[in-house]
């Protein structure tokens, strides 16, 4: 059993591109931590950085140097981590079959909730709250 079970933290970011780099080595050397195995770990390494991607570009509308939360909880059968920002409140996408099958974009939200176990999302106090969940495999 890993040394890290229960560990719990909070990292913040502001919505620039620079910013989302230097969290993916600690988001790395978070799930390195966790009990995940590799592929489950690299699914919601993705689906993190796809949801602060999204943040920056729908809430802050690509506006840089606005907060953006990532809080973890590394569980021995799970790992959660939830991230907020202070954009434009979050609007549920219409579903992919309606969206133009060629676009570029539309299937971000579809990809996230592939890649993890539970995805949820809520407005709290000003704060859009995305929370992941990943489950180790049995």
């Amino acid at each position: 059993m890993s040394e890290f079970i229960g560990e719990s933290g909070l990292l913040s970011i502001s919505s620039n591109p620079h910013d989302v780099e230097q969290l993916l080595t600690s988001l790395e050397d978070l799930l390195a931590k966790s009990c995940l195995d590799d592929m489950s770990a690299f699914h919601l390494r993705c689906a993190v950085v796809e949801v602060i991607n999204n943040c920056i570009q729908h809430a802050y509308s690509n506006k840089s140097g606005q907060p953006i939360r990532i809080s973890y909880q590394l569980d021995q059968d799970r790992v959660q981590i939830v991230v907020s920002d202070k954009g434009q409140a979050f609007q549920e996408p219409k579903e992919i079959s309606e969206a133009d099958p060629m676009s570029e974009s539309g299937r971000g939200l579809q990809i996230i909730r592939a890649w993890v176990t539970k995805l949820s999302f809520e407005r709290r106090d000003e704060w859009n709250v995305c929370e992941l969940e990943q489950q180790v495999p049995q």
